[in-house]
């Protein structure tokens, strides 16, 4: 045995969740990025592969301390997303989506932040392809004050499908994970009201390709808010008088989560209001499919809503035009195995 092979630690300190098509080159930068971390010798890697058609190149566990693949039999988001939780062997799970770059010192900056004591950390968010179609517009609506320089703070959620968590809380729900990771936002929640801590930390950092057509993002939204409220309506045991509120009320959706984004712009970022207005007719019909999806939720249940966002997410081709942070070099006639 080597020295380095000496040094490495005897189990990982993060598995990186990362979930992606059956296709394995569409994670490929994601994966690069993971194994330029300045502690990738102790991250895990665990794959989650929907409909794989196509091995695992080798390069993929090549530098980390190890690999796991779990593969879709027909779950849905949330359970596939529960599986890969429980498949981890570190005490720390970061979930990285296979269209995002994490930057270097995003595992260590992570770590550091739940061995203080945070049950959760979300990240900075950068644009990935800024520039193409409405990406923009769509990185303004999923993440809003969390863009950078986003500013260091408790938080009552953070961005979504990019967090980490003290993997033994996650665990602790049981059976419930997987409704809960249904929605990042209910699984927020349901922390937040049981006594636990999370964290922006700008210091973490990742970038993320958004969707650039607007066809695209309607169906994201829809099928991502139906999961979500029928999951939120559930989990804190909603009223009939507030779901059916929620129901005749969904065309102000637009209004009231437009209202919401210059608000906290003008408290806290003013940077953005500029970019507000110049997309706000695009995020008022985006989110007329998050309205639609949240009233369909509360008057007929999810559905297979949670099955088809998983679909979504991985089928989606999402240019990536991002100057930043340089991942490793790709061999492209890397073997696979």
């Amino acid at each position: 045995m080597n020295e380095q092979a000496q040094a490495r630690p005897s189990a990982p300190r993060v598995s990186v969740i990362v979930l992606t098509s059956g296709d394995p080159k569409q994670a490929r930068r994601t994966v690069e990025s993971v194994r330029g971390q300045t502690i990738a010798a102790e991250l895990e890697l665990v794959i989650v592969r929907v409909n794989p058609t196509e091995t695992l190149p080798k390069m993929y566990g090549t530098g980390l301390q190890g690999l796991q693949v779990v593969t879709d039999d027909g779950r849905p988001f949330g359970e596939l997303r529960a599986a890969a939780v429980r498949a981890a062997s570190a005490p720390i799970v970061a979930f990285l989506e296979d269209h995002c770059l994490a930057e270097p010192r995003w595992a260590e900056t992570l770590v550091g932040a739940i061995e203080d004591g945070w049950a959760g950390v979300g990240c900075e968010m950068h644009n990935a392809n800024h520039g193409i179609g409405i990406s923009e517009a769509v990185g303004l609506m999923n993440y809003g004050v969390f863009l950078a320089p986003a500013e260091r703070q408790s938080a009552g959620m953070i961005p979504g499908h990019n967090g980490a968590y003290k993997r033994s809380i996650l665990i602790s729900y049981g059976q419930d994970l997987g409704h809960l990771l249904r929605s990042d936002v209910v699984l927020n929640g349901r922390l937040v009201a049981d006594g636990h801590r999370l964290l922006l930390e700008p210091a973490a950092k990742v970038a993320h390709a958004n969707e650039t057509h607007m066809a695209s993002i309607l169906r994201g939204y829809y099928l991502n808010t139906r999961s979500m409220s029928a999951t939120r309506s559930d989990e804190f045991k909603w009223s009939l008088a507030k779901r059916w509120g929620r129901i005749l009320l969904w065309p102000l959706v637009p209004f009231r989560r437009i209202a919401s984004l210059y608000a906290a712009a003008l408290r806290s970022r003013p940077d953005l209001v500029g970019p507000i207005v110049r997309w706000t007719p695009v995020m008022f019909v985006a989110w007329l499919a998050t309205g639609i999806g949240q009233a369909m939720a509360l008057a007929f249940g999810i559905g297979d809503a949670d099955r088809q966002f998983l679909l979504y997410e991985v089928a989606q081709d999402r240019p990536v035009n991002f100057p930043g942070w340089s991942p490793l070099p790709v061999d492209p006639d890397d073997a696979s195995a």
